[in-house]
This record gives C-alpha cells, structure tokens and sequence, in this order.
C-alpha cells in the first residue's frame, strides 16, 4: 500500500549544499524519451548540470538528514522496489553504508543529544519480488531507531510502534472492498524534541499525531486534520506543529497534556501544507504549501499566520514547494521546489552578511532563486 499521491523530492534539504547540487538547466533539444542518472535526464526533458559532484542514492529518496556531527547525510529510498537508508559520507561524497527497511515513507529525524536516528517505517511491499523477510518492523506503522557510530556505521536497535487507533478512517482506494476494516497509520514526517526526549510523528492515514515518550516508548494519539503529514517542535518543547494537507491548517500540539489546541488556516481546502521548519533564533515557523506555491510565516508566539512568501511564478502555479529549512545561524530559508527542480532561498530578518561564514555565501549563491538575488520579507 502507498498513500495518496503527493509531489516528493529527489534529494532531502539537509545536505544538498554538501553532498552536489544539480541545477536544472532547461530541456534539451535532443530529447528522445530516455530518461535516467547516466543521461543526467528527468521526465520532462529537463537536463540537469551538476555543481560540484553528485552521489546516487538509491530508489526514489525523499527525505534526509544530517548527522549532528555533519560528517555524514542520510537519505530514505521510498519508491516502488527496495526501499533503505544510505548514508553518505559529507567529505567524499561516497556511500559508506544502505540499511535495509521493509518500507519507508521519507520522514527520518535526527536526534540533537544523541547519535540517534528515527525514521518513519511503511509495510514491507505486497510484491513478493520486493519484498525482504526478516527485517524489523515489517509490519509497518513503525518508527525505525537507527544508533550511529562516529565513524558513519549505523545498526538498528529497535522499532516504536505506531498503530492507528480505533478511531482511524479506512483508508481510500478504489475499489473499497480490499481495505475494508484495514487501518493504516502510515506515520510521515517526524520531529523530534530539542532535549530528544519527545517525538511528534504525523499519521498521515490516521488523521492523528502519535506524541511518543522515546525512552518508555509509550505513545499518545492526538486528532489532527485530515491527511497530517509535517511536523515541528518549537524551541520551549512544549508545543508541536502539525501540517494538514487537505483542510490547509496547521494543528497546534500541547505535548505535555496530549491535546491540540487549536488549529491554524495557513492555506485554502486542499492547499497541500506539508513540511515545517522553525526559526533558531526568532518566534516563527514556515510552512511549504505546495498546492499554491507559498510558504506561510506563522508568529509561535501568537500562533498565527504573519506573512507569506511566494515561490510562484508569472505563468502561473506549478513550483510546488514541498520541503524547507533554516541555515543553522538563522539568516537564511531555503525552499525545496518539487515542480520547478530549484531551490529558492530567502534572507530572513535580523540577517547580516557579516554572519554568514564564506561557505554559507557560496551555498547561497548556488541554490539562490533562478529569478533573481535572495529574497528578504519586510
């Protein structure tokens, strides 16, 4: 099973600046159909000319990581086939290690105290060609917990469990009749607490968020939306954002009391919010909405929509942010744009140059927005 359509992106935030980033350069002229890595070729015909070197890794990767060291990027293979995580060294750009899942669904969090990973586990394939008996978590609505050494090895210890509860809608499908009774979870893009005691893991098939206590490994179901599929926590490690991609809101998560507060609109019915980044130094979080090519600025403090940005273009919509992140100074947003291959890059209030160390103004001046210089929001 695989869950609703959704646009998914070829390599995860984190480590495009480290790893090589491929710039869209237009169609060729010469395109017959082939498409593939060796031929540098997308779908559409678009040839892709890399800035530095590039690593492949693996089938259909939609979500990533950095390792809180930043000596190695984890990617989440997720498509149609075997389904891993590869790890790839930062400094060579090689990759040292592919850990085998059952399934994946790209959500994967890295935990800032320890070298801890978690990564969102689906249902081994239906295919028996694709399928891989013996591993962990085969079941899926798991969260897969992958401890790392320095030296970039990783060995998995265990899974949380993330069921759907007895309140969890039948999944859609049609026809209907092989779903009937069968809830799914389908847990997505995961975050986990500063002090890495907390995670808060979508359901995208569920319509809740699960609040696990990592070390007892208990958990709490939270209603969200429909279709949950971001998540966040905000600095005082209380509060969690959630990113529902049907009604366009953002379910606001009491994490200590396992109730939601309230919910935020940032987008219109079937606007597609998923991802959510928080500001490191200011009360904001963004929120990618895919469906209208924006990315909404919500005040953490006031817990609502500021501002938002636009990633649109003149010809209409059809960029499709789908991801995004802050540099780790706070001076800048990048966005992920699944429909236009580009990533635009915002600089964000309070942010000087003077902050920004030599190699964060390369890694801008390559990823910066095809239409112009960076943009600053007033």
């Amino acid at each position: 099973m695989r869950p609703p359509a959704r646009i998914a992106l070829a390599l995860a935030l984190a480590g495009l600046a480290v790893v090589g980033v491929a710039v869209a350069a237009g169609a060729t002229s010469l395109f017959d159909g082939r498409v593939g890595p060796s031929l540098r070729l997308l779908g559409n015909g678009r040839h892709l000319t890399p800035q530095g070197r590039m690593t492949r890794v693996g089938n259909f990767p939609t979500g990533g990581a950095v390792t809180r060291d930043g000596r190695f990027y984890w990617t989440v293979s997720t498509g149609r086939g075997f389904n891993d995580v590869r790890i790839v060294s930062v400094r060579t750009g090689r990759i040292v290690q592919i850990v085998p899942l059952p399934g994946a669904s790209g959500g994967i969090a890295m935990d800032p105290t320890k070298s801890v990973a978690y990564v969102s586990g689906a249902a081994d394939s239906g295919h028996k060609d694709e399928q891989r008996p013996g591993l962990p978590g085969r079941q899926g609505d798991v969260i897969h917990v992958l401890r790392y050494t320095p030296s970039g090895g990783a060995i998995e210890t265990g899974t949380i469990g993330v069921p759907p509860p007895s309140n969890a809608p039948d999944p859609q499908n049609f026809p209907p009749t092989d779903t009937l009774g069968k809830k799914v979870s389908w847990p997505d893009r995961l975050a986990v607490s500063g002090d890495g005691r907390t995670l808060l893991v979508p359901l995208n098939l569920a319509d809740q968020a699960a609040i696990v206590d990592v070390a007892g490994k208990g958990v709490r179901y939270v209603a969200t939306g429909s279709y949950p599929y971001g998540a966040a926590i905000l600095r005082d490690g209380r509060t969690g954002l959630v990113s529902n991609e049907a009604p366009g809101t953002v379910s606001v998560i009491d994490l200590q009391a396992g109730t939601k507060s309230k919910d935020i609109q940032v987008g219109s019915h079937l606007s597609h919010p998923e991802a959510i980044a928080v500001d490191p130094r200011a009360d904001r979080a963004y929120v990618a909405i895919a469906n209208t090519d924006q990315v909404a600025v919500i005040d953490t403090k006031r817990l609502e929509v500021e501002r938002t940005l636009s990633v649109g273009r003149p010809e209409g919509n059809g960029t499709s942010p789908v991801a995004l992140t802050t540099t780790p100074d706070g001076s800048q947003l990048v966005v992920a744009e699944a429909g236009a291959d580009e990533l635009a890059v915002f600089q964000l209030p309070g942010a000087t140059g003077a902050r920004r160390s030599a190699a964060q103004r390369r890694a801008a001046q390559i990823l910066t927005h095809e239409a112009g210089a960076a943009v600053t929001p007033q």
